[in-house]
């Protein structure tokens, strides 16, 4: 069951450490939170996984600790130390694949029950519970995250596989996939001082800056050697040369295959202070920063203990939770932003928005259940971004039909809020794709291998603001695949910029089909916040509030901690 821990109960639980080794994999792989003395949850993000070897440096006084045959070992490093840390020994994690049916907020997991009744009469038997997710307690209010999951669990990844494409086939029923954690990761990591040998840790290190939100640590690439076949020769494969900088503390740890990870451990804020710059233009104006600054906020607590479970850490640091850059990526206008809406959040009722954004929109976000395999929720309907002229009432509530929606896409408003921001990209609020057989085939077969020479190809179902949600292809021998869902869509065809899209079939004089042309609206999935709409929005003059009681419909927001 999640737990939360005070400044106190932290400390007890490095106390621990003395006695179990290597008790820090409890927190590593566990959904442990720490409170801050500032009321701040302290979460584990993850840097970078599978690696060989890591190699930093210090920039100012920092504790290294770690496990040495069973003793807690410690030091300080000063500014200029450098570690190189490579995995020497190590075993993978043992891991339980399994496939989830359906999951429920834990306010309703009583039901849950008669979905496992439901499920066994349709004939599957080794269906167990998964609860995920948190509780939190701020200034007398607890957060509660926590979802029951359904699931089935099978000894091999291949079987959760063919179970899933079972469902989908059978009941038209979308599942999802993962693996629980059964055993941790263990291994030992050869560290080097200043490029001599130091010591030998079991499973991780930890580095501590000794001066509370220092940012202390640097990550300097490495060569990543990769062998060339035919001539015998390495290449450097990684030929990235930036270094950057992090805050808060650091641990190299085996993760589950057995590799290195790179975790930071940091409290919300300062998270934030990464994620923010990443994910808008720093520049963009203050209430369109402050709109950014809560939705990201939001989004960091609400995905806590329902993703990367398997892993040594909380969240990634990547667009699947949200692109962290760390200090590195730090701006005086984001941190404003953020100051001056710390601890704020999206709250329906008494559960946390699931406050989604991407880039553009189009002119019309989409409702949240055509695009992913969820629950409809109140706070992510598709909404009308820009002010109807005389003329556009079509675009207000009829963008799923093909004839409106062609309309829509030739004719787009001008007074999209998207498209009038200073950062706004005409050639993604409108775009054009043409793929020829050729690159059909090369784009389909990666994922569909027993469709041949494509012969057509229809939209079978939109959402409300155009999204394809199931697409129908066929083969010149009469081979069919349905595509479902607005992401493997877009990747069936080469990434395409986003799912509202209508098609052009092109076909030769003897009725063959030579291309297929795509013309779309927008950049990303569009739920929730447009973010281009949200500076467009700010330009007009509207406030952080105005703007996301647009974006995240019937929400509130709610202030956590000061």
């Amino acid at each position: 069951m999640p737990l939360w821990f005070s400044a106190a109960a932290l400390i007890h639980l490095f106390a621990l450490e003395k006695h179990h080794t290597p008790s820090g994999m409890e927190l590593l792989f566990g959904n442990r939170l720490p409170l801050s003395a500032e009321h701040e949850p302290s979460i584990l993000v993850g840097l970078a996984e599978g690696q060989s070897q890591v190699q930093l440096k210090v920039h100012s006084s920092t504790i290294l600790d770690y496990y040495e045959k069973g003793t807690l070992k410690r030091e300080i490093l000063t500014n200029g130390d450098s570690l190189q840390v490579a995995i020497v020994e190590s075993q993978p994690a043992q891991l339980q694949p399994y496939v989830q049916i359906t999951s429920l907020p834990w306010s309703k997991k009583d039901k849950i029950i008669a979905e496992k009744k439901r499920w066994q009469k349709k004939g599957l038997s080794n269906l167990q519970f998964l609860e995920t997710g948190v509780t939190l307690g701020f200034r007398g209010y607890t957060m509660d995250t926590r979802t029951i999951a359904l699931i089935h669990t099978t000894k091999h990844q291949s079987a959760a596989t063919k179970l899933s494409q079972t469902l989908l086939q059978k009941h038209n029923h979308r599942t999802t996939r993962g693996q629980r954690l059964i055993k941790h990761p263990s291994g030992y990591l050869r560290v080097r001082k200043n490029g001599q040998v130091h010591a030998t840790a079991t499973s991780y290190i930890r580095l501590t800056p000794t001066v509370a939100k220092a940012a202390a640590l640097s990550f300097i690439p490495l060569a990543n050697k990769k062998t060339n076949k035919k001539t015998n020769k390495k290449t450097n494969k990684n030929k990235s040369t930036k270094i950057n900088t992090f805050r808060g503390t650091i641990y190299i740890t085996v993760d589950r295959h057995g590799k290195l990870a790179t975790v930071n451990q940091l409290n919300s804020e300062a998270i934030l202070r990464g994620v923010v710059p990443a994910e808008l233009f720093a520049s963009a104006p203050k209430e369109a920063l402050k709109a950014q600054a809560i939705a990201a906020r939001t989004i960091l607590l609400s995905h806590l203990g329902h993703r990367h479970h398997s892993d040594p850490y909380h969240l990634c640091n990547k667009q699947h939770c949200q692109v962290y850059g760390g200090f590195s990526r730090e701006q005086i206008s984001t941190n404003q932003a953020i100051a001056q809406t710390r601890g704020t959040v999206l709250f329906h009722g008494r559960h946390l928005v699931d406050a989604l954004y991407s880039s553009t929109c189009g002119g019309h976000t989409e409702d949240n259940e055509s695009v992913w395999n969820t629950p409809p929720h109140p706070a992510l309907r598709g909404r009308l971004d820009f002010r109807p002229n005389p003329g556009q009432e079509l675009f207000t509530h009829r963008l799923h039909e093909e004839k409106v929606l062609r309309q829509w896409i030739k004719h787009p408003p001008k007074n999209a809020f998207c498209l009038n921001s200073r950062f706004a990209q005409p050639a993604l609020f409108r775009w054009e794709r043409v793929l020829s057989q050729a690159d059909l085939k090369q784009h389909l077969n990666k994922r569909y291998p027993k469709l041949g020479t494509i012969a057509s190809m229809r939209v079978i179902e939109r959402g409300r603001a155009g999204k394809v949600k199931k697409l129908e292809i066929i083969d010149i021998n009469k081979v069919r695949q349905t595509i479902s869902l607005e992401l493997p869509i877009r990747r069936s065809f080469g990434h395409l910029p986003s799912g509202t899209f209508v098609l052009d079939l092109e076909k030769s004089e003897t009725n063959q089909l030579q291309s297929v042309r795509f013309q779309g609206a927008g950049w990303g999935h569009g739920v929730g916040m447009c973010q281009m709409g949200a500076i467009g929005r700010a330009t007009a003059g509207q406030s952080f509030e105005q703007i996301l009681s647009h974006y995240y419909r019937n929400s509130n927001l709610n202030k956590l901690y000061d």
